[in-house]
């Protein structure tokens, strides 16, 4: 694991981003759209916090933690005030390193991603994007819509583990391929 840090003394924010080699490269043809899901339910539970928990401790806290995904990465990041540094640190930690994917999360995102493909079939622009996406980087994974198809959206549900510590996740997410930027007001000491 790579630890990046930095101190702003001229702001009182706390910023924590955690970022690993994955995404939509990183997907096999019959998942694609996992990183996309992944992203969409990581802060869906953990051993210990239920999704509104963990809502409402960040909420608490005046801050926001959210996860992305992208061509190339995977990732999750936060941002708090710093007098909640010890607060915020401890629970960024427990939803990086140990999240629950809930049933109810993935299923209500696999919904999202499928009414966001239908949606999309009546924009003639992203309909046109993707097909250049298709051209231009036939054979690459590049080429493959981020959020996947119809059929992928079903299967992907069997690829986020329901217990902290396997498969698709742990597959993207190790230390040997993990960078985390932290940016605050002074040295902290973080423990992952």
């Amino acid at each position: 694991m790579t630890v990046v840090f930095r101190t702003n003394e001229s702001t009182a924010i706390l910023s924590v981003r955690a970022g690993a080699l994955g995404g939509l490269r990183a997907e096999d043809k019959n998942f694609l759209g996992s990183s996309d899901l992944l992203s969409r339910v990581w802060t869906s539970g953990t051993k210990d916090l239920t999704e509104l928990e963990i809502q409402d401790k960040i909420e608490n806290m005046a801050g926001g933690i959210s996860a992305f995904s992208g061509r190339n990465s995977v990732g999750l990041n936060m941002q708090t005030l710093s007098p909640f540094e010890n607060e915020a640190i401890e629970l960024f930690s427990e939803v990086l390193a140990a999240p629950i994917m809930n049933d109810q999360a993935i299923d209500r995102e696999k919904h999202m991603m499928q009414e966001a493909l239908r949606s999309r079939e009546d924009n003639p622009a992203q309909i046109a994007s993707l097909q250049f996406l298709e051209t231009i980087f036939a054979g690459h994974p590049y080429a493959n819509d981020m959020m996947g198809t119809k059929e992928s959206i079903e299967t992907n549900g069997s690829t986020l583990s329901r217990k902290p510590g396997k498969h698709f996740r742990t597959a993207r997410i190790s230390s040997k391929n993990l960078v985390i930027r932290l940016r605050r007001t002074k040295f902290i000491n973080l423990s992952i």
